[in-house]
């Protein structure tokens, strides 16, 4: 029996990994809002100049980033090109070295909070080269503390010079909440390559990170998955090779499931698929998948409450109402397992390619489409924290019925079994970019007046608004824009028919609310940092730790941070995910 990749030592010791990822993390949020605090006041550059001068060489680099993102948005007073290079910085250490030749020459002149020139177009800057540096201020850091030359208490973002700017004293308050993941079995989807040990037999395979050649490691179970995923890790290695038309050319095999125990396995051949795989895989599965219950699927009526969606036991069919989504016949199967193969230009399926997850939340259950080879929260243990920490930053600080909307909405709905989610509901907007198959839409909604969500992938986007009436949401509208067109359609500068089309008229709408949950690389550049900090409230759930520290250098000069989370969506790595809640400063 090959060994498992988890050991018990691992499992044993995953707090100590958990407790290092959340100090990292923290480091390098501290020391990006540190910077941002630094690069607008003159007061901490006495405190710069005692540090080692590669430090201060990281930290002036840094700050030159900084006012080059902000270069239309600063406050006045802040610390200017101008002022930094008639002498805070040594000569060795200008910001002119860390800026493109064709921006150095216009960030000489003092930057002021003017409103950006609609009618001169503006170089976006990405926050590529911040982010590098914090990383390397912090590495620095723990190299100089290991070598002795420097301290935990002599950490230059924590000292009182800098801890106690305005922009760091909400962040020096706060204290983060820890979402730890199951030390095991914490995975809902999974993908392994194939090893062939002969004509019948084959085993799963990962590689090492890193190695050069690649070192296969061989596995037949994955303990980081779910129960249900190895099961049908074993059950497919089991009977496989009873089927030559499924196992020839087979070189990639994913899993993909939800907490009912539905798995969607999916295969990835190198050959041309024939019409005798579908009916080979329909014996597979009908000689040896194994049954599953009758499926309880969510059937959204208008007067269902939010967390009372009623559902019906059914095997090959679901009952709907008009506008609910609803699968055929040929979509769903009486087996736990379904089967889709994928090949160039060849898609076959048995069974459905999806499911659906059911996410227990604070405001009740959330229904998820998830479909294969399209992105889903992988460990629905984080999910649902993530979930819970959006919705208590959607409503902190808010009292429903306080403003004449609410109290409106609450007053001619009384009547309503939807009475509670209006009462609740905030009277303004939210607005939410990469939004993916809706997963916080669908959470959210029932506590906005309107929601307008945006997503340029075509699969996800269909995702969302089958999740939306599987939720029963009809307060949300969904638009294929890119963030650059929905800030053009905000500002009037283009016509989009594909707001047209679904008469959206953005005018209708009273943003004060976004939820953002970009790629890894963060909001990256100027224009979307501007975009975002034009709202009030900012809820960031992000999963690049040092993007993210380069954005709040930004953020925070005119957002405060008020809830900040962190969650183990990946154990045993170094990735985390972060939950950021903002408001405008007054």
């Amino acid at each position: 029996m090959l060994p498992p990749l988890l050991t018990t030592t691992d499992k044993e010791r995953y707090p100590l990994y958990w407790q290092q990822k959340t100090q990292q993390v923290q480091a390098l949020l501290s020391c990006g809002i540190a910077l941002g605090a630094v690069a607008h006041s003159d007061t901490s550059h006495s405190l710069i100049a005692k540090l080692s001068e590669p430090t201060q060489k990281l930290i002036y680099k840094a700050i030159a980033e900084i006012h080059q993102l902000q270069q239309d948005t600063l406050p006045q007073g802040a610390l200017s090109q101008s002022t930094l290079q008639q002498g805070a910085f040594p000569q060795s250490m200008r910001p002119q070295e860390s800026l493109r030749p064709e921006t150095a020459a216009a960030n000489e002149a003092t930057v002021t909070s003017a409103k950006p020139d609609t009618q001169a177009p503006k170089t976006s800057t990405n926050t590529l080269r911040l982010q590098k540096l914090i990383q390397d201020l912090v590495d620095l850091q723990q190299s100089e503390e290991a070598a002795a030359t420097q301290t935990a208490s002599d950490v230059w973002w924590l000292q009182p010079e800098i801890a106690q700017s305005p922009l760091l004293k909400d962040w020096a308050q706060l204290t983060p909440e820890l979402f730890s993941s199951p030390p095991e079995h914490y995975r809902m989807r999974a993908e392994f390559a194939i090893y062939h040990q002969d004509e019948e037999r084959i085993d799963y395979a990962m590689f090492e990170p890193g190695s050069k050649p690649r070192k296969m490691i061989l596995i037949q179970d994955f303990p980081g998955c779910t129960k249900a995923i190895n099961e049908a890790m074993a059950w497919l290695r089991e009977h496989l090779g009873a089927y030559p038309e499924l196992k020839h050319k087979l070189f990639e095999v994913d899993f993909l499931c939800n907490t009912a125990g539905n798995v969607v396995i999916t295969l990835h051949y190198h050959k041309k698929l024939a019409d005798t795989w579908q009916e080979a895989a329909a014996d597979l599965l009908r000689r040896h998948a194994p049954s599953a219950p009758p499926a309880k699927l969510p059937i959204p009526t208008a007067s269902t409450k939010l967390d009372q969606i009623k559902t019906q036991s059914t095997a090959s069919s679901i009952e709907s109402s008009q506008d609910a989504p609803h699968a055929t016949a040929a979509e769903l199967t009486p087996y736990r397992y379904s089967l889709v193969a994928h090949a160039r230009k060849q898609t076959f399926k048995v069974g459905p390619d999806f499911v659906v997850e059911t996410i227990p939340t604070n405001a009740g259950l959330i229904y998820l489409k998830q479909v294969e080879g399209t992105f889903s929260q992988p460990n629905a243990n984080a999910c649902k924290d993530m979930l819970n920490f959006a919705l208590s930053a959607a409503t902190l600080g808010y009292v429903p019925g306080t403003d004449a909307a609410s109290a409106e909405a609450s007053a001619s709905t009384a009547a309503s079994a939807t009475a509670t989610a209006a009462a609740t509901a905030r009277a303004d907007d939210l607005i939410e970019l990469y939004c993916g198959s809706g997963t916080f839409t669908v959470a959210l909604a029932p506590y906005f007046r309107k929601v307008f969500a945006t997503e340029l992938a075509r699969v996800p986007t269909a995702t969302a608004v089958y999740n939306m009436k599987l939720n029963q949401r009809s307060n949300i509208k969904l638009a294929r824009l890119s963030a650059l067109e929905v800030t053009q359609a905000i500002n009037q500068e283009r016509e989009f028919h594909r707001l047209a089309e679904q008469e959206i008229n953005l005018a209708d709408y009273d943003f004060r609310t976004t939820l953002i949950d970009p790629p890894r690389a963060g909001l990256h550049d100027q224009a979307a940092l501007a975009f975002t900090q034009q709202f009030d409230r900012i809820i960031y759930i992000s999963c690049g730790p040092a993007a993210l520290a380069a954005d709040l250098a930004v953020l925070t000069q005119t957002h405060a941070i008020k809830k900040i989370a962190f969650f183990d969506q990946f154990p045993y790595t170094h990735h985390l995910e972060s939950g950021i809640f903002l408001e405008r400063r007054s």
